[in-house]
């Protein structure tokens, strides 16, 4: 947080522990000074995901103690009006001199506190390597945590229980909507800020993945903690997974190569061989969630000609509703955007009825569980090979949205998508001359990543039979991609629309 300890604290009354669990002492009056700090605190984070409205009230509620009067987990529900949003507070009680180096940015206050003979801080611990140790250990032993409220579950798989890891735990940086913790060079643990109560999509498919399809090129599944409420479905917490050795994303690792190339004539280097390498990881990661199973969760389902036709209408009024949106502010584009929007504009009718084309063939293939949110920042670049990572799927979507079943093509077109985002990033930093080499790189890898892809999913259940087919579903899903991405564009980074805008423009072509 942009406030030190000290200065957050010297602002709310003190809180009496007096011996007793951090979650007794967390109730009735004693939380409204930690409450009204998080309204003026929560919006300053990163993690948290309304920054944009108002919050009319936050309610503070412990869900147990790790350690009694040491370590606690709590959850803040935040009323914004029109929802209530809920994330993870992990709290902890720091006392004399410590209290003051502990409370950090990156830990910060939130009350004093007091037990007659000391007083100290509590801090908002989620990046603090003792309560990091303290939940590791917890998971390590299947600890149950009781409270009037529920169980508070540490679900550890036997996998975990026999690593060593060396060294201090250490927060990886503050991720969106996560925080990563490092247990040497074995375990991460994701801690999951925003909490929705229901199967968490990054936890089920990685644990699927890990044990029934038997994908080796995603980190191991270790263990989960979770809240089972009282009547309510139970919340992921945090999960945990192997720690995977790694360059960085395939992004960062991408860009960097692709850059030098552009910069020089002559034959590409290695950026253009990860097309086919990561066409099969692809292909290896649709066909382990394509397995036989007795999970509903993931068995596939055939497709039908009524998913279609609801595809088809979604993305048919989303493009509608785009282009509308994009002839009102055309005018207030770039010059090379705006001849980009005219283009589209023009071929309004021909994109519709590009659309259509899908929807009067014949379905075959099924619907599963896919990535979700697939593209180049959720893969690891590791030792020469790449490792999937994230399958929490769109983050702003609703858990049952994120585990809906669909084609796996969804997930080959936002690579194919991330593919053209490099290119372009990669002609920024050579220059424009380099704008026809870029453009022969991206045909290279794409070209050889659905080349690998194809021959990898063959047999699949979820991918069509009919080639035909497959390519009028890619097309509908590249479309509707670059549909989203072009108001994403216009909404956040107006310089950038004309790289979405180009895509849609290609695909008229």
């Amino acid at each position: 947080m942009s406030v030190t300890g000290e200065e957050t604290a010297s602002a709310f009354a003190e809180l009496r522990l007096d011996g007793r669990s951090l979650s007794a002492m967390l109730g009735g009056a004693q939380n409204r000074g930690i409450e009204d700090a998080l309204k003026h605190l929560l919006p300053r984070q990163r993690w948290f995901g309304a920054k944009d409205s108002t919050i009319l009230s936050v309610e503070l509620s412990p869900l147990g103690d790790l350690v009694p009067g040491v370590h606690a987990l709590a959850v803040a529900d935040v009323d914004l009006s029109h929802e209530v949003q809920r994330y993870l507070l992990p709290l902890s009680a720091v006392w004399g001199e410590a209290a003051e180096r502990r409370a950090t940015k990156t830990t910060p206050a939130l009350a004093r506190i007091s037990d007659g003979a000391r007083t100290g801080l509590l801090i908002d611990s989620a990046a603090d390597p003792e309560l990091a140790a303290a939940l590791l250990a917890a998971l390590q032993h299947d600890r149950r945590f009781q409270s009037e409220s529920g169980t508070l579950v540490f679900d550890g798989r036997d996998a975990l229980r026999v690593l060593n890891t060396t060294g201090a735990p250490r927060a990886l940086g503050a991720e969106q909507s996560n925080l990563s913790i490092a247990y040497g060079s074995e375990i991460i643990l994701k801690l999951y800020r925003r909490l929705r109560a229901g199967a968490q999509p990054d936890v089920e498919v990685a644990e699927f993945l890990s044990e029934e399809g038997h994908f080796a090129s995603t980190p191991q599944f270790l263990g989960e903690i979770r809240f089972e409420g009282r009547g309510e479905e139970p919340t992921t917490l945090a999960a945990a997974f192997a720690f995977v050795s790694n360059q960085g994303d395939a992004w960062a690792h991408l860009i960097e190569g692709l850059s030098d190339d552009l910069s020089r004539e002559g034959a590409f280097g290695p950026a253009v061989s990860v097309g086919a390498l990561l066409g099969q990881r692809t292909a290896e990661m649709h066909k382990a969630l394509a397995v036989e199973t007795d999970n509903a969760a993931f068995a596939v389902e055939p497709l039908t000609g009524q998913d279609i036709a609801v595809w088809v209408e979604e993305v048919t009024a989303e493009t509608n509703a785009l282009l509308d949106r994009l002839e009102a502010g055309r005018g207030r584009l770039p010059p090379q955007a705006q001849a980009l929007a005219d283009e589209v504009l023009a071929g309004r009718e021909q994109l519709i009825a590009r659309l259509q084309t899908v929807a009067g063939m014949m379905p075959s293939g099924g619907r599963s569980r896919i990535h979700g949110d697939y593209h180049l920042g959720q893969v690891l670049a590791a030792n020469g090979d790449f490792i999937i990572i994230d399958f929490e799927g769109e983050p702003k979507r609703s858990l049952v949205e994120r585990r809906a079943k669909s084609s796996p093509l969804r997930d080959v077109a936002g690579m194919l998508r991330s593919f053209h985002y490099a290119a372009v990033t990669g002609v920024s930093r050579a220059g424009p001359a380099a704008q026809a080499r870029a453009d022969q790189w991206r045909e290279q890898v794409s070209n050889d990543f659905l080349h690998a892809y194809r021959e990898h999913i063959a047999d699949a259940r979820s991918y069509p039979s009919d080639e035909a087919f497959a390519q009028a579903l890619s097309d509908l899903f590249l479309l509707q991609k670059a549909i989203y991405e072009v108001g994403y564009e216009l909404a956040n980074r107006p310089d950038w629309v004309q790289i979405p805008l180009s895509g849609v423009r290609d695909l008229l072509r």
